[in-house]
């Protein structure tokens, strides 16, 4: 056998091995699984309907958080604010994937990335409860709780990220 071909062979053994998690201690693997659901729910929690009214909603409109911003867009004094709370939810929505993927594979940097997605979060429900409900639709989803639950989890997302880089503990092999 040529050195190359064995160069290519070694290179396709490797390619083909699977990837191994990191082995962490229990309370470690623990507090990442809390903190990969708990973000995982707040992330998706704008899309869960609550119920208005509906002669509220004129046109067809999910009555969801995200359904309820969509229409600001259509709205010109509401536009640019809807379109950045689209924009902090899809980026929060980016990082909290990563963190919970992160969280299977049980990487370090798993926490900062679901910790920075909560917090996008938090900034995301605090935002559209300070901001002005011109129409009916908008003030009686804001009256329904839904945004102050998903603040809720959104802290507790952020404090079971910080729990889980402090609880971060790697098993030692050979000890």
């Amino acid at each position: 056998m040529t050195r190359a071909k064995k160069k290519n062979a070694d290179k396709t053994i490797a390619a083909d091995a699977p990837v191994r998690r990191t082995e962490v201690a229990p309370a470690s693997a623990l507090m990442l699984l809390v903190n990969a659901v708990v973000c995982a729910i707040a992330a998706l929690l704008p899309f869960v309907p609550v119920g208005i009214d509906e002669q509220l909603m004129n046109r067809a409109t999910i009555p969801n958080l995200i359904g309820v911003i969509n229409r600001g867009l259509e709205q010109d004094a509401l536009r640019m604010d809807s379109v950045k709370l689209i924009l902090v939810y899809t980026v929060a929505v980016v990082f909290i994937a990563v963190g919970v993927t992160g969280s299977y594979y049980r990487d370090k940097i798993a926490p900062f990335f679901t910790l920075g997605g909560a917090v996008l979060l938090i900034y995301f429900a605090s935002s559209w409860l300070h901001m002005a409900a011109p129409n009916a639709l908008q003030q009686a989803y804001t009256n329904s709780g839904m945004p102050v639950i998903v603040l809720l989890f959104s802290a507790l997302a952020a404090i079971t990220s910080v729990l889980a880089f402090c609880f971060y503990k790697e098993k030692r092999s050979g000890n």
